[in-house]
């Protein structure tokens, strides 16, 4: 197996992310940074294999699949980031959670399904010839769409909360916005 950048970023984050979890593990946030950071390293991992496989094969295909319906998923890991520092100590029940974000979790549903369709990148796509559907612009769109909806609502609740919790919520949310912004530029530039 090569080594490459996406692979050692993904050591890199799962390695973060287990000490996260291991300075406090009752902390909920904590465990939600770590999951989150498990999720990001998934998909740094599946990137990997993606960008490994032999160039023009299916198997590279299925993986970038893999890959885009993993991050996918990430924002909503994202969201639950920002939900767990917003509330602080207070315990938020699961099922209250879903009740009030529900539309967050049937969007980010279709986000992951529509890399396995043939409206993200249509079976007849070859390497000397790279077609994409209207899949991977409704993808793109609607990832960039909730970054900057999840920025807005992150910085509305920036400005209620105060000390370490207004900077966690800076750190991780900004970050993590800035981060996923980025990627969706360079794909756009790719």
């Amino acid at each position: 197996m090569l080594n490459s950048t996406p692979l050692v970023a993904s050591i890199v984050v799962a390695i973060a992310g287990a000490l996260i979890l291991w300075s406090n593990p009752e902390r909920r946030v904590n465990r939600v940074v770590f999951t989150c950071s498990l999720n990001i390293a998934l998909w740094l991992f599946l990137l990997h294999l993606a960008l490994t496989s032999p160039r023009g094969s299916a198997a590279g295909l299925f993986w970038l699949r893999c890959a885009c319906t993993v991050g996918g998923s990430t924002l909503l890991h994202f969201w639950l980031v920002k939900d767990s520092i917003a509330a602080g100590g207070d315990n938020v029940f699961v099922g209250k959670w879903i009740r009030s974000n529900w539309w967050l979790l049937a969007v980010s549903l279709v986000l992951m399904v529509i890399p396995f369709t043939d409206f993200f990148i249509p079976s007849h796509s070859t390497a000397t010839s790279r077609l994409h559907g209207w899949g991977y612009s409704v993808f793109n769109y609607g990832i960039l769409a909730l970054f900057t909806f999840l920025f807005v609502t992150a910085f509305r609740n920036i400005k209620k909360l105060d000390g370490a919790r207004r900077l966690e919520l800076q750190v991780w949310l900004g970050g993590g916005c800035a981060m996923g912004v980025t990627v969706l530029g360079l794909m756009a530039l790719n």
